[in-house]
């Protein structure tokens, strides 16, 4: 006796295993080179790599030596110096970034080279900004010692290090900037940097102060500084600007603007480091003075950059040539899987395969294991050649152009809120390029210094962060591909696609005999019941067993529903409703108005109602009746415009003003009248012909700076505003 009961899942899925190894034995040459292929590749990278490893490794791309155990920068060359390592960087005197002298903003009194560096002020109290910037300069007229005390800045551009300042060993000069110079205020200083050491002379430059009444008339001049930011297109930059709020003798609240475009990131390198630092000390230091005196400040000694390990030339060539590479790899794997999938649904194999107890579990489970051990056979190809920089391949195929050129330039402001960062990263590609970039941005850290990449320990806060979205989304694509595999090949509903279909044994109505055949007509169905089912249900008494309820059961608003209904049963040509929707509560209201708005597509409804709101709303032509005599008729808008003709201004003030809104809106409407008032509101009458609604924002927005205005409206005629004047005029 045969067994009955279906296959067991292991049973399904090692069919279906055997069926997919056939199919990939078949294919056996296609598997090989499709697994080879990376290897190779990466096997020629790995030569190339070496080849330009050996042209490399001469003396100019290291740091020089005495010996094989001697190095360092006294025994380089100029060239040979950046790949040193430094244990004990110098230490640099904190610098502003000062524009150079031909394009510092300066009033026409110092258009010279001895123009004066330039710095806008505001906040709540200018007298304490004043005092405040003053105190930021130092008073010493002759050198001191301490670099500290004095507020130096440059004009060179600055660098992506500080191992040693370009400001130092530049051409250009530093500058002291003081209240006023003198003809000693000028000095000399004397630069360390081992094994050399030079002299620098520090200029005197006058330090100008100009305040402003807000921030945004700082910015607004800020902007006009830039080249395109005037007609002229002259420079006129500022070295800084403070927004000192509302400071006061208990607090310091204090913005500075700075100018970022120092940074130089507007392509792919090591951004520079700006000198802002030093603006933030100036303002807390001028402060401190302001508090405690003269003596009191916080000095800001020094900059001095981490230590550097000794480093090499190095040139990784998979940077360069590995995108076309690795797209090539990549790419690879996505044929195998379309392939596959498409020689199911040409040969139908699924559907046989379901036909004969093939369940959805072993199919998902078996088809997806194999595609993920492939996926995963092609990693470890990467992992074997273990190189880090690997990823930069990535920069412009894992990721893509919207990448690097749009979510890049986010992740790297700072000012961008994360929770805009986060929503981006839902988008698979961004957050695939979130974690390689960090990836990327570890490793080549990793390599500069000598050190190791990112490590499982060592996940920051981004690798987390996309490490645990792509976890989500991976089981929501997945539950998302099975819901759209159950329901675009079956007929199984949407949203009970889950449900099982009751097993029915197939009944006999017959014994074994010998029975006479003979064919009937079949009735047809019940058009009758079909309408009155059609025509419940419209008006939302047919579900929840309201169709089955005797009539004095119902509620009013469900007999004023269920009169509706039979009135509009057969589609006659013309109905008459008196009030239908009173009573009803806003949902049942706006059902029973979408009827009729049906309704009346077909044929003429005649409506009576004192709802203003219901008439709008589904009638085409109003009459308004009063004293049982027709008044008026026509559309909603004629009539507002026949019987309106005005419109209706509200405005709130304080009690105090309510004289000088009543003149004000005389002084645009001659003939306006107050209709409302109490505790500051007015509404007034404005007759439309002699009132342009221009003028009424005009006044309205001019009042705003006489007096406070707590709200204001202006409004056309409503229906309600019709009826009540046809009826007051009858």
């Amino acid at each position: 006796m045969t067994d009955s009961r279906p296959a067991s899942i292991l049973t399904q899925a090692d069919a279906l295993l055997r069926k997919n190894l056939v199919f990939q034995k078949r294919n056996i040459w296609s598997n090989v080179r499709l697994v080879t292929i990376p290897f190779f590749l990466c096997l020629l990278l790995v030569v190339i790599q070496l080849l330009f490893d050996s042209q490399f490794n001469e003396d100019h791309g290291q740091c020089g030596c005495l010996n094989e155990k001697t190095c360092g920068l006294r025994y380089s060359t100029s060239d040979q110096a950046a790949f040193c390592a430094i244990p004990n960087p110098s230490q640099w005197t904190p610098l502003l970034q000062i524009p150079s002298p031909q394009y510092r903003a300066a009033t026409t009194l110092y258009l010279s080279l001895s123009s004066p560096v330039t710095f806008l002020f505001t906040g709540n109290n200018q007298s304490l900004g004043e005092t405040l910037m003053r105190n930021m300069y130092s008073n010493s007229p002759e050198f001191g010692g301490d670099l500290a005390n004095y507020v130096l800045g440059s004009s060179s551009l600055p660098a992506y290090t500080n191992y040693m300042d370009s400001s130092f060993i530049s051409d250009l000069p530093i500058y002291n900037i003081k209240h006023k110079c003198s003809p000693n205020s000028s000095f000399s200083i004397l630069i360390h940097q081992p094994p050399l050491s030079f002299p620098k002379e520090i200029t005197c430059v006058r330090g100008l102060n100009l305040w402003r009444n807000s921030t945004f008339d700082v910015n607004k001049e800020l902007f006009k500084g830039y080249r395109k930011g005037n007609q002229e297109e002259k420079i006129n930059e500022y070295t800084a600007a403070f927004d000192f709020q509302n400071t006061n003798g208990s607090r310091l609240n204090v913005n500075v603007w700075y100018n970022s475009t120092y940074k130089n990131n507007t392509v792919i390198r090591p951004m520079a480091l700006i000198r802002v630092p030093r603006l933030v000390n100036l303002a807390s230091n001028a402060y401190l003075e302001f508090l405690k005196g003269s003596q009191t400040k916080i000095l800001f000694e020094y900059i001095k950059e981490m230590p550097k390990p000794e480093t090499k030339l190095t040139l990784d060539i998979t940077s360069l040539i590995g995108p076309l590479f690795f797209t090539w790899v990549i790419l690879l794997l996505f044929p195998v899987i379309l392939t596959t999938l498409v020689y199911e649904k040409q040969q139908r194999l699924r559907i046989m395969m379901k036909m004969h107890g093939l369940g959805d579990a072993p199919y998902w489970i078996v088809s997806y294991t194999y595609f993920v051990l492939v996926s995963i056979l092609y990693m470890l190809c990467f992992a074997v050649f273990g190189s880090a920089i690997v990823i930069a391949y990535i920069y412009v195929f894992g990721t893509g152009l919207l990448g690097i050129f749009l979510f890049q330039f986010f992740l790297e402001d700072p000012h961008f809120p994360r929770e805009w960062i986060i929503a981006m990263e839902l988008y698979p590609g961004f957050s695939l390029y979130r974690g390689l970039y960090e990836l990327s941005q570890s490793a080549f850290a990793a390599d500069y210094r000598g050190v190791n990449g990112m490590r499982w320990r060592d996940l920051g806060d981004g690798m987390k962060e996309v490490t645990c979205i792509m976890l989500i989304e991976w089981l929501l694509l997945l539950v998302s591909a099975f819901y759209i595999d159950q329901i675009t090949y079956s007929s199984k509903h949407p949203l009970f696609f889950f449900l099982q279909t009751p097993s029915k044994k197939k009944q006999h109505h017959y014994s074994n005999k010998q029975i006479s055949k003979f064919v009937v007509e079949m009735e047809k169905p019940d058009v009758c019941q079909e309408a009155v089912e059609e025509s419940l249900r419209s008006v939302n008494l047919f579900h929840g067993g309201n169709g089955d309820k005797q009539i004095r059961r119902y509620s009013g608003g469900m007999k004023r529903r269920l009169s509706v209904a039979i009135s509009l049963i057969g589609n006659p040509k013309v109905v008459y409703m008196d009030e239908p929707s009173t009573g009803l509560d806003p949902a049942s209201r706006k059902s029973l108005w979408d009827v009729v708005k049906r309704a009346k597509r077909k044929g003429s409804i005649i409506l009576t109602t004192h709802s203003m709101e219901e008439a709008e709303v589904l009638c085409d032509r109003l009459g308004i009746f009063v004293n049982g005599s027709l008044q008026c008729i026509g559309n909603p808008k004629e009539l507002k415009g026949r019987y309106g003709g005005s419109y209706v201004l509200t405005m709130t003030t304080s009690e105090e003003h309510e004289q000088e809104v009543e003149k004000l809106v005389h002084s645009f409407s001659k003939n306006a009248k107050k209709i409302y008032r109490t505790l500051g509101t007015q509404k007034f009458e404005l007759p439309r012909k002699e009132t342009k609604i221009a003028e009424v924002f005009q006044a309205v927005e001019k009042a705003k700076k006489m007096f406070p205005v707590v709200a204001w409206g202006l409004a056309d005629t409503t229906l309600e505003d019709v009826f009540v004047k046809v009826a007051q005029t009858s």
